[in-house]
């Protein structure tokens, strides 16, 4: 008999829903006890009853429901995030009804929901309610002990609306702008993210990527239906992708919020075409309650700012114990709190910050004893809004300040529990031949040590493309060879050979860096060789590699110095030729060369190589030509006969003059298709980019 009803369960809980608003505010008060009966009335005035109990994540619980004869009942059971776990229909007019078991998905605050079933002989009485737990009662949720003065974080629970939430962003260009919302679960929608667990949708990615544009009012939206809505903290976002007519000039925009009916001031604001490496995004916020909605403060993010004064942030800073987790919480009226340690110069610290509840989107910043930033973390990596600085060299001795924040600062809206942890020591890293030399301290520093007399060279190519090694000891940006071990076949004059290149404090230009290790001569030894590369961007440890080459290898790895000071550190290895390239499913699509027309290009970082055609016929002789015409590209070339196999290639016209390439007067060995890769110095492990022209000279 359940199942007659059941495809009328949504029709019928959406009835007894809208008439619950006011009852979820007195939920908190009615608490549900394991094995305790209660009992609700049902009039004109109390349409449904709303209960509350704590459950634990994996925990079976059953419902006993009776109401007096002829009154007939709805039960919903919905999680701490409003997603509605169970609907259940007393359809017998007397007696008592048992729910089928649930198993509880998370751990938190349950609200369990009763009203009178449409259809019901009577509309008004009482009704007895009792939880069963399989195991014995559910377990007290209970809130950890704050600091003196720390915030506490309320987990969300939900509010019944009648006509749900609807956020709008609309603009007046064609430019591609992207509206993204974060609940105060942590689920987030967005044009890439179109749904959530509790019902929340997104509508349409408005001038998405350029390829359908707009000027009449684009607008991108974010709703949630009527029924169960989290409360607490939502987070607006509004990111400026991309200029879809090459505007420079800000762009306005308007975010609209309706909560049940209530519409909130609007917020305005406008944003500037992003630069490279730097995204340009508004944050707005607001709250939910079940008696409504407030805005919160609205802004463009600025990353590299402090939250406080420097004053108000070491007056409130918590010393904390080193390599012991202490437990905190983020929310709109604390977004920040502050713990201070001592080191000593020449200290590594790490941090690290990990939410535990709620949205919360977690941000570190250090601040050294003269009250500098020297160090910061948003994300441990893509996808993981976690915080971690990582083998931070300290350069001072005193009181170090450690900010624990969220994206947004003071106008973000992500709310939540967190853990951080301190730990200081020596860094395992950087090798202690390097260390024990007192070499100079810079922005950039870049060691090598080995363990043989092998003569192995140590270069590194700064964003303009001047390189600084054996050779060129120093560069205009400010790049200087300190040691280098073994040049020559000379013995170092240190018992681990050395090669070490910096930039003094200050001079870290932004760009990518390409790094060098070339295994030059044996100088009479067969030993294998081993070295150790490691790389330090302003005090940090970004990269750091072993690898085992054979003489005339090179290994090549490289880091971008990003706008905001942040690092970023490629991939690192030994090149080789066109076998390690995996260009095969690029081959269906590749462009014709043909000849005496040029065709142009680009290699960037995510794209380090370009496939090209040719139909040839043997004793053809051909001149393919790759020539730099931006950036910092060191061009390389491979052509690749029909057979598969690689018969020729070109690196430099002239070794160390020019960059450029050229497979010059070279005949085809067989008839058929050809392929050309047109590529860099480096390949995948490279880190010039740039523009390219490409000629394939007429056959003959």
């Amino acid at each position: 008999m359940f199942a007659f009803y059941t495809k009328n369960l949504k029709r019928l809980a959406l009835c007894g829903l809208l008439l619950v608003v006011a009852a979820v505010a007195f939920a908190q008060e009615n608490a549900l006890v394991p094995g305790t009966t209660v009992t609700g009335t049902l009039d004109a005035e109390t349409r449904a009853q709303v209960y509350t109990f704590n459950g634990a994540q994996g925990q079976v619980v059953s419902f006993v429901l009776t109401g007096e004869t002829g009154l007939q009942l709805v039960l919903l059971l919905t999680d701490p995030s409003g997603q509605q776990l169970l609907q259940y229909a007393d359809t017998e007019p007397s007696g008592p009804d048992t729910t089928p078991e649930t198993t509880l998905p998370v751990s938190g605050t349950y609200f369990v929901t009763v009203f009178v079933l449409a259809g019901s002989e009577l509309t008004e009485g009482t009704f007895q309610l009792a939880l069963v737990t399989e195991g014995g009662p559910a377990p007290e949720t209970t809130a950890a002990t704050p600091a003196p003065g720390r915030a506490v974080f309320v987990q969300p629970t939900q509010v019944i609306t009648t006509s749900g939430l609807q956020i709008a962003l609309t603009w007046n260009t064609t430019a591609d702008m992207n509206l993204q919302v974060r609940d105060p679960n942590g689920e987030t929608l967005f044009w890439d993210s179109r749904a959530t667990s509790n019902g929340g949708t997104f509508d349409f990615d408005v001038n998405g990527l350029c390829q359908v544009t707009t000027a009449q009012a684009p607008t991108e939206r974010a709703t949630w239906p009527a029924g169960g809505l989290a409360t607490g903290s939502y987070e607006v976002l509004v990111f400026y992708r991309q200029s879809c007519d090459n505007s420079t000039t800000p762009v306005p925009f308007t975010v609209n919020i309706n909560f049940n009916g209530q519409a909130l001031p609007p917020v305005e604001g406008s944003l500037t075409p992003p630069v490279s490496g730097q995204d340009s995004v508004f944050i707005t916020s607001f709250d939910v309650a079940t008696d409504g909605a407030a805005a919160g403060p609205a802004g463009v993010y600025d990353l590299t700012t402090l939250p406080a004064s420097l004053d108000e942030l070491r007056a409130n800073a918590q010393p904390i114990t080193l390599a012991v987790p202490v437990n905190g919480a983020i929310v709109n009226e604390q977004p920040f709190q502050t713990y201070a340690f001592n080191a000593t110069e020449g200290q590594f610290v790490t941090a690290t910050m990990t939410a535990t509840a709620g949205n919360l989107d977690t941000l570190l910043i250090l601040l050294d004893p003269n009250g500098n930033r020297v160090d910061f973390n948003d994300d441990v990596v893509f996808g993981n809004t976690n915080s971690e600085i990582r083998d931070r060299r300290l350069q001072a001795t005193g009181t170090y300040t450690l900010i624990a924040s969220r994206y947004g600062k003071e106008i973000g809206g992500t709310e939540g529990n967190y853990i951080l942890t301190v730990v200081l020591g020596e860094s395992a890293s950087v090798p202690q031949s390097v260390t024990d030399l007192g070499l100079p301290q810079g922005a950039i520093e870049v060691s090598m040590v080995w363990n043989t007399a092998a003569d192995m060279q140590l270069l590194v190519r700064d964003p303009s493309g001047a390189s600084v090694y054996d050779d060129i000891t120093s560069i205009p940006s400010g790049g200087q060879l300190i040691a280098a071990g073994n040049v020559g076949c000379r013995p170092s004059p240190t018992p681990v050979p050395v090669s070490y290149i910096y930039w003094p404090d200050g001079l870290a230009r932004v760009g990518t860096y390409e790094v060098e290790v070339w295994y030059q001569s044996e100088c009479g030894q067969t030993a294998p060789v081993e070295f150790t590369l490691t790389i330090e961007v302003n005090g940090r440890m970004v990269f750091s590699d072993n690898a085992n080459p054979r003489q005339g290898n090179r290994y090549v790895t490289n880091f971008t110095v990003n706008p905001d000071g942040s690092v970023s550190a490629g991939q690192g290895g030994i090149i080789g030729g066109s076998e390690l390239i995996d260009y095969f499913g690029e081959l269906p699509t590749a462009p014709a060369l043909i000849a005496g027309q040029p065709v142009t290009g680009e290699i960037t970082p995510a794209n380090a190589y370009d496939v090209y055609v040719f139909d040839g016929t043997a004793g053809d002789v051909v001149t393919i030509g790759m020539t730099q015409i931006s950036g910092t590209l060191d061009t390389k070339l491979f052509l690749i006969a029909p057979s598969g196999l690689q018969v020729a290639e070109n690196d430099d016209v002239v070794l160390g003059e020019d960059t450029n390439s050229v497979i010059s007067s070279f005949e085809l060995p067989q008839d058929g298709r050809y392929v050309v890769i047109a590529t860099r110095y480096g390949i995948q492990f490279g880190g010039t980019v740039g523009q390219y022209r490409l000629l394939l000279s007429p056959l003959n």
